[in-house]
């Protein structure tokens, strides 16, 4: 999914590449063999409809990940499509807010991807380590937090991917311990549940 995501904004920002260079470049002032001019820039509503364009595929396209109930997505995207709907007067607003939108997108689906990356790798702990109690509480939390962070800001989520990535600071079980029925605390199953 993220090699997908790469290279479509690779491939937009060339796009883009193009079309700024079309902007920025003056008429070219060769002539051809009959002297007329050869060569110039497209006007300026080919590029108000190429960046509208733009606008609308990555509007269609963007909702992957965790993007339902994430308010900074809803944001991001809402003023991207604002931006959609002003004249070609506005051509380098709108540019600005396709360019602002793609880098947050792809930031915020990298994070999400690491974010659900660390997730499998605390739910790994709990199938292949014999855990303490306390490292049992430890990455549940972790868990729960992350959890919960897909749907926040891309700052929120990487503040709480960084404190959630840390492993566990208490002893794990050591493996000539007995699994006897009395070292079994049913607390945990009740902690799986509320939150697993």
């Amino acid at each position: 999914m993220q090699l997908k995501v790469g290279i479509l904004l690779l491939m937009l920002s060339a796009v883009l590449v193009v079309v700024e260079a079309e902007m920025t470049s003056t008429p070219d002032d060769s002539t051809t063999s009959s002297g007329s001019s050869s060569t110039s820039a497209p006007p300026a509503s080919d590029k108000n409809k190429l960046i509208t364009h733009l606008i609308e595929h990555i509007l269609a396209t963007s909702k992957t990940g965790h993007y339902v109930g994430n308010v900074e997505f809803d944001q991001q995207s809402t003023i991207l499509r604002i931006a959609g709907n002003l004249g070609e007067e506005s051509l380098a607003l709108k540019h600005h807010a396709y360019e602002k939108f793609i880098s947050y997108n792809a930031l915020r689906l990298k994070l999400e991807g690491d974010i659900d990356s660390r997730i499998a790798v605390i739910d790994n702990y709990f199938h292949t380590q014999r855990l303490s109690d306390a490292c049992k509480l430890f990455y549940h939390l972790q868990k729960k937090d992350l959890l919960i962070a897909d749907t926040e800001t891309n700052s929120l989520k990487a503040f709480k991917l960084t404190i959630n990535s840390e492993n566990c600071p208490y002893q794990t079980v050591d493996s000539d311990e007995s699994d006897s029925d009395e070292e079994y605390d049913p607390i945990w199953d009740i902690w799986n549940t509320i939150l697993g």
